[in-house]
């Protein structure tokens, strides 16, 4: 059980939507319990709900029921306060838990994840490209899609070309012909979590793309856009 009643729980808000007229049903990502859904009762007529939001951390706590009704928020002492410009990848980030993650099960690890990048984009005044994939990445691999060798014992030769096989994983290009390919020094960096190194960064962020594309049943990603 990862709910006890009343016990105050790290968490983030990733979604928030109206529910009447003056209540909320906010979608969380929990230290412990993973992604949950929330009724927050006459929420709008508290002058102190200012704190709910999006890349704040909180310690909430809420009943233990079907839908957990929460009982008392406060933001973590020390929140950080989030660069405009990064809002938008947030909201990306948000959509890819929302739509990916099983709802009331244990993620620790991409709550981890999660705040991590939270406390390095409040560092950063611009959006890199290499920032996204590391978080896709690293996000693709807690939840169990890990990018990888198609033969696992194989060394990567800096002086080969790869494409990307979505059965097996990558493999040396065999046809001269094909264009989307990645040169083996960009996948020593993608494996080395050197994201900010990888030259051939648009394509593997287009291999994400469609291996995210896949495991949402072919519905699109809607702040994909937003941010390329």
């Amino acid at each position: 059980i990862c709910l006890m009643k009343n016990t105050l729980v790290r968490s983030f808000i990733i979604h928030a939507r109206s529910y009447r007229e003056t209540s909320m049903i906010y979608d969380v990502l929990t230290s412990n319990c993973g992604l949950i859904s929330i009724l927050a009762k006459g929420i709008k007529k508290k002058k102190d709900r200012t704190c709910l939001q999006p890349t704040k951390e909180l310690m909430l706590s809420f009943t233990d029921s079907d839908f957990p009704i929460l009982t008392s928020y406060e933001p973590v002492q020390d929140s950080i306060h989030m660069n405009r410009n990064m809002l938008i990848l947030i909201l990306y980030f948000n959509e890819l838990i929302y739509r990916l993650i099983p709802r009331n099960e244990p993620y620790e690890s991409v709550f981890t994840l999660y705040k991590d990048y939270i406390k390095k984009m409040s560092l950063l005044d611009n959006i890199s490209q290499g920032l996204i994939l590391g978080f896709e990445s690293n996000f693709l691999k807690e939840i169990g899609y890990e990018l990888s060798m198609a033969d696992e014992g194989e060394d990567i030769s800096t002086n080969a070309t790869y494409i990307y096989d979505y059965d097996k994983g990558f493999k040396i290009n065999q046809n001269k012909n094909n264009k989307d390919t990645i040169s083996g020094s960009s996948l020593n960096s993608l494996f080395n979590n050197d994201f900010e190194s990888i030259k051939d960064i648009a394509i593997i962020r287009n291999i994400i793309r469609n291996i995210i594309k896949n495991i949402s049943y072919g519905s699109s990603i809607k702040s994909y856009d937003f941010i390329n």
